[in-house]
């Protein structure tokens, strides 16, 4: 692929991004700290290019897998569901906690895994809405696999209302119930979804071991972080950051933002038209 064409996909994903600062405005200094320290420990690394298939041999050896979620990108969640089949292929045992289930509705959740209640039944008694708020859509396809492989699943969200709650206070309520499931499963790999600015080292996976008291063998997946795309282009389909932690790309960059302004706006007609216009400039310059 060109550098013209990378030019025209960030120019575009530019686009969003300030379409996306019109809607939400300033960013709160709490989700502002975190991004600034997800996006000093990138900048303080060697990345090299890698391959998807590089990091989904690393999972396999480890005790917990950070898979890193954008919320409103159904990419990010069959990058998970992918990370499963590969983990359940290789013959290693699951525990999946998900950072979109309040760990207040841990029985809800485990009735519907045992298929004791309906789907529309579970949605409304953890109130999915209000609770997470994101497109259930997209996260069928992992409650689904995961019911048909019998995978045990915990919810990691909390405490309380955990949306409103702090960054730090969710990071440090996810450890505790990852450090208690790791600990009751010690022969299962514990794959976790949440989302990316959580999974910067410094983030949840240190307050993991903090919680375990030791060091964990671990792999990070981020997803679609913009500065080793521009910087790779088309020359990888993913980077190694260090010996545990993989960026993986799903292109074009510009789409992954925009899931997230089509949500903000609930896809209305301007929106539908922004994004015409964009995916319409993009394929020219495809050719």
């Amino acid at each position: 692929m060109s550098p013209k064409l990378l030019k025209v996909e960030k120019r575009l994903y530019r686009e969003v991004m300030v379409e996306i600062r019109k809607q939400v405005g300033a960013m709160p200094p709490e989700l502002q700290r975190y991004e600034n320290e997800y996006r000093q420990y990138m900048t303080q690394e060697l990345i090299t290019p890698s391959a998807p298939e590089g990091a989904m041999q690393a999972v396999c050896d480890v005790e917990v897998v950070y898979c890193g979620d954008y919320h409103t990108y159904s990419q990010a969640q069959a990058t998970l569901v992918r990370v499963l089949q590969t983990l359940v292929h290789a013959g290693r045992e699951v525990v999946l906690g998900v950072e979109c289930i309040l760990s207040d509705y841990q029985t809800n959740l485990d009735f519907y895994m045992a298929g004791e209640i309906s789907e529309s039944k579970f949605l409304r008694l953890i109130d999915w809405k209000m609770t997470w708020g994101f497109s259930w859509e997209n996260y069928r396809p992992i409650f689904e696999w995961a019911r048909e492989n019998s995978l045990s699943m915990v919810g990691l969200n909390g405490p309380g209302m955990a949306l409103r709650g702090s960054l730090k206070r969710r990071d440090l309520h996810a450890s505790k119930i990852i450090a208690a499931t790791m600990q009751s499963h010690p022969k299962r790999i514990m794959v976790v979804q949440q989302g990316d600015l959580h999974l910067a080292p410094s983030h949840l996976p240190n307050k993991v071991k903090l919680a375990l008291g030791r060091n964990v063998r671990q792999v990070i997946l981020l997803q679609n972080y913009d500065q080793p795309y521009w910087q790779y282009g088309y020359a990888a389909d993913a980077v190694r950051v260090n010996h545990e932690v993989f960026v993986l790309f799903h292109r074009p960059l510009f789409r992954k933002p925009l899931s997230y302004l089509e949500w903000l706006t609930e896809g209305d007609y301007g929106f539908e038209q922004f994004r015409d216009e964009l995916e319409g400039q993009y394929l020219s310059a495809l050719g």
